[in-house]
């Protein structure tokens, strides 16, 4: 059962804390440590991440907090926009067969230096879900000047992403944060005009440009149905 929570976007220590919520009832942090044969703190981290979720709620009961588990359809309407969404890809892709599309492909972290540099040449408002908080330490010399570039020419930003990473990108200058339930891993995927660029930041790292109106469109509906499947 936990492995097939993990599935749905949860860790495995989130999915062995809702299984123990599940069997326990609900039960104050001390309890669900000794039940989970978890650390407190953890637990702590744990509950925090699952009540963004909507997979746990909180009650008071002589003036201590009780945590009791959720129904799980936060997750499974989360993913079935997720699904929805790809479908549509699916018929927009299938759409653009004769028109015209060009694909690159960047190695390594020049690579996505380069992605980077051609989605502030579109001059359009950028829309980026599941922004690294964390990029790469070589390249962070570079993203000062990503932002001076960014920032002159008033490119408004879209980060979509986890309430853990939101705080990173809140102070940014023409930028604006919306949250998702569940971390989508190391691949960043941003969309400015026609270009739509997938960034993996982990190693070996490169990112994937695809420059298509439509296909550009169609992941701008995936990342608006992303923030609708938070809200259910």
């Amino acid at each position: 059962m936990a492995s097939w929570l993990c599935e749905f976007g949860l860790t495995e220590t989130e999915a062995t804390i809702y299984l123990a919520l599940l069997r326990q009832g609900a039960c104050t942090a001390g309890m669900l440590a000794k039940f989970a044969k978890q650390h407190r703190r953890t637990v702590y981290d744990a509950v925090e991440r699952l009540l963004e979720k909507g997979l746990v709620g909180v009650i008071t009961r002589n003036n201590r907090k009780h945590y009791l588990a959720l129904n799980p359809k936060t997750l499974l309407e989360f993913l079935e926009a997720q699904q929805a969404a790809l479908e549509h890809l699916t018929v927009l892709v299938e759409k653009t067969t004769e028109q015209e599309c060009t694909v690159q492909l960047f190695h390594g972290r020049t690579g996505l230096k380069q992605a980077l540099e051609d989605q502030l040449k579109e001059r359009k408002p950028i829309v980026v879900l599941n922004p690294c908080p964390t990029p790469n330490h070589a390249l962070s010399f570079y993203f000062p000047k990503y932002e001076r570039v960014r920032i002159a020419k008033k490119l408004h930003t879209t980060m979509i992403t986890t309430k853990e990473h939101a705080a990173a990108f809140a102070l940014l200058p023409y930028s604006t944060t919306e949250k998702i339930p569940v971390d989508l891993g190391s691949c960043a995927t941003n969309i400015s005009g026609t270009l739509v660029s997938f960034l993996v930041w982990g190693e070996p790292s490169f990112s994937l440009s695809i420059r298509h109106a439509t296909i550009a469109q169609g992941f701008r509906e995936i990342a608006t149905l992303s923030q609708a499947g938070k809200h259910g």
